[in-house]
């Protein structure tokens, strides 16, 4: 089996794509890597050496976790860097030679210090807290926490001011050393509200173990993300497996990989309009997809993160209408219409909520068709023999949004779920196929 990631900016789904094979699955797995970001191809090559050449495995994952997540990491974490890491990928440098023209460039990573030289673990912070606490940070910072129940706000509050993905009460003592993957640059790499949570299915991290502390949202994912890169570690341990990790433009993997047909490409968000567009993403990878008399079940797919959003605000003028209003005011349990008393306010905290419960309740079918439309998915199945998969096989067209009707058990613990991370439940999957 070969699978593409063309465009994902950690390795995430590559982790939950190995560690979910079925047991009983024993053939060799190909699987290749790109991004257009050389420092993040190195985290995710690094990482997966790190996972590779440790003989510890809890060590080997616990040293991942934190190069990962955390801002600081132990002194013994950069041991594994200095002594495993450096001397494979120094190897690797020393036997580059030039490509041919028109070949992949080689990247010269210089080694004498794995950290700048200067930087401390003060220096590091004042960095990271110059973004994560800045006066600019704090309106969406505060409508973030506003979401989120009571009993979850500390363990944000407490990520957000040390950086440490550890859970709660556990120590700190030891991570003083700057993580070496994030302070490259003078500056901090990441956007200030991104929170490591929202890169993983928040159902799936709540039902995970943490022992009494049942609402320690970060304590529960160290749990999930351990759990995870364990069952990783122990997929390509017992099992053949390659990886391929490329620091190439998406359309340019043709070159590359002509004559490796995948089973699956997975492309994120750059069938986006803001990025590649689908009829580009379709003009350069669909032709990589495996032909379906060889597998009928190989897939392509695109992720429009924008296309409900772009569209509604073309059709709506940004404007949400009364029936949407009225879905948000049955799931918040109060009316948004009111007809007696002062109007709300936008400064009322219950404006925020509105505002952030909006696009949850929004009809995304309506608004996707009418993106597709737009852009002319028909002709691109035309233009370069595919289709659109009917059903879908792999995953929900959208498997971010809102499951249980109205009034129904579970309904407004799965609203208020929604609503606390980053989803806005719009993100709409499209699977494509070859049909020739």
């Amino acid at each position: 089996m070969k699978l593409l990631f063309a465009g994902y900016g950690d390795l995430r789904n590559v982790v939950q794509s190995l560690s979910s094979l079925p047991a009983s699955y024993d053939k060799p797995v190909t699987m290749v890597v790109n991004d257009m970001d050389f420092d993040v191809v190195a985290r995710n090559l690094i990482m997966l050496l790190i996972l590779m050449s440790l003989e510890d495995e809890a060590e080997a994952v616990d040293c991942v976790l934190h190069l990962w997540y955390s801002t600081m990491i132990r002194q013994s974490h950069l041991d594994i860097l200095k002594t495993h890491i450096r001397p494979l990928i120094k190897k690797v440098v020393k036997d580059m030679h030039k490509p041919a023209s028109g070949g992949l460039i080689a990247n010269t990573w210089v080694f004498g210090h794995c950290i700048p030289p200067g930087l401390d673990a003060t220096k590091a912070s004042v960095i990271r807290l110059s973004a994560t606490l800045s006066p600019g940070s704090d309106d969406f910072f505060m409508r973030t926490m506003l979401v989120q129940k009571p009993a979850h706000r500390m363990g944000l509050d407490e990520y957000r001011r040390n950086g440490i993905m550890l859970p709660l009460g556990h120590s700190r003592e030891g991570f003083q050393v700057p993580n070496p993957t994030y302070f490259q640059s003078g500056s901090w790499p990441l956007a200030d509200q991104m929170k490591p949570v929202d890169g993983w299915l928040m159902s799936d991290v709540l039902s995970t173990s943490n022992g009494p502390a049942i609402n320690d949202v970060n304590g529960k994912l160290y749990h999930h993300v351990r759990n995870k890169l364990t069952l990783f570690r122990h997929r390509f341990a017992h099992h053949e497996c390659h990886f391929h990790m490329l620091n190439v433009h998406a359309e340019g993997m043709p070159f590359y990989f002509k004559d490796l047909p995948f089973d699956r490409i997975e492309v994120s968000n750059i069938s986006d309009r803001g990025y590649m567009g689908v009829r580009e993403v379709i003009a350069h990878l669909s032709p990589l997809l495996r032909a379906p008399q060889d597998n009928p079940h190989a897939t392509l797919i695109t992720l429009f993160m924008s296309a409900v959003s772009d569209s509604w605000t073309t059709k709506e003028g940004g404007k949400s209408s009364d029936a949407e209003l009225l879905r948000a005011s049955l799931y918040l349990g109060r009316p948004v219409f009111e007809t007696t008393g002062p109007p709300i306010l936008k400064s009322d905290p219950f404006y925020a909520l509105i505002m952030a419960s909006m696009q949850l309740v929004r009809n995304g079918d309506e608004y996707c068709d009418k993106y597709m439309t737009t852009y002319k998915f028909k002709n691109v199945e035309r233009d370069f023999g595919v289709a659109m998969k009917e059903p879908h096989t792999v995953l929900g067209k959208w498997p971010l949004g809102l499951k249980i009707p109205p009034r129904q058990p579970g309904w407004k613990e799965e609203f208020e779920q929604l609503r606390a991370t980053y989803s806005r439940g719009v993100e709409r999957y499209v699977e494509w196929k070859k049909i020739k």
